[in-house]
């Protein structure tokens, strides 16, 4: 487990995460830690970590959330003790989610945001339907979008557990995840399904969502989807 010498932890996390005022807009480059139990102004590192997750151009919607929900399962599995890890979650989780979300609300795209994989027609840097164009790591992912979507499930839910969220945070990532199980942006039939990696990490996160937001099971086209690809991921 990493130990670090105390410093000045807004210039360690500017390190670890390669922030900068001139960096902004560029895609941060996270160097997430076995621990942050080391830090000794956790709040200022995670106001720091949101804020830089939430104004950067780009997101990735799949891979860098590997690196955080590993250290969701260290924290998990270590007893819950290192309350700066949570801290932690919570800001990446509010910037790549929340923050980005009503950021692209107040340009009126709101309504363009998903946090799942997606079948609409594109390239890997667009994606096309009912005459908009949605623009990869921006509006949502490709088609591997969802890699990440477990993770953002998992994470909600232990920040729900741990009484970190406010009311409004809950409805509004309830929101969000009813939106990006809609049909226009899942059509089940249009993806691909089978025994490999693609449909299963893609499939797990909704999985996950039809489990922690029962009203999700009334959308139309969702168990179809995960049919094949077994539903208690």
């Amino acid at each position: 487990m990493t130990k670090l010498t105390p410093i000045c932890p807004l210039m360690l996390v500017a390190s670890l995460f390669g922030f900068s005022e001139q960096s902004r807009g560029a895609v941060p480059q996270q160097s997430v830690l076995d621990s942050y139990e080391q830090f000794e102004n956790i709040d200022q590192a995670a106001k720091v970590l949101r804020k830089q997750t939430a104004e950067a151009k780009t997101h990735s919607f799949s891979r860098d959330w590997f690196d955080w929900e590993f250290l969701l399962r260290r924290y998990i599995d270590e007893g819950r003790r290192d309350e700066n890890a949570l801290k932690m979650l919570a800001a990446y989780f509010r910037g790549a989610v929340l923050d980005r979300y009503r950021a692209l609300d107040a340009q009126g795209e709101g309504k363009m945001f998903y946090i799942f994989n997606t079948s609409m027609d594109g390239n890997k840097s667009t994606r096309i339907s009912s005459d908009k164009v949605f623009l990869r790591d921006v509006h949502g992912g490709g088609g591997h979008g969802g890699w990440g979507s477990h993770a953002r499930m998992l994470i909600y839910e232990e920040l729900v557990k741990q009484e970190i969220l406010s009311r409004e945070e809950r409805a509004l990532f309830r929101e969000i995840v009813v939106q990006s199980l809609s049909e226009d942006f899942l059509d089940f039939n249009r993806l691909e399904r089978g025994a490999n990696n693609r449909p299963y990490k893609n499939t797990g996160g909704i999985a996950a969502a039809v489990r922690v937001f029962p009203i999700c099971q009334g959308l139309r086209n969702w168990r179809h989807g995960l049919s094949d690809n077994g539903e208690n991921l």
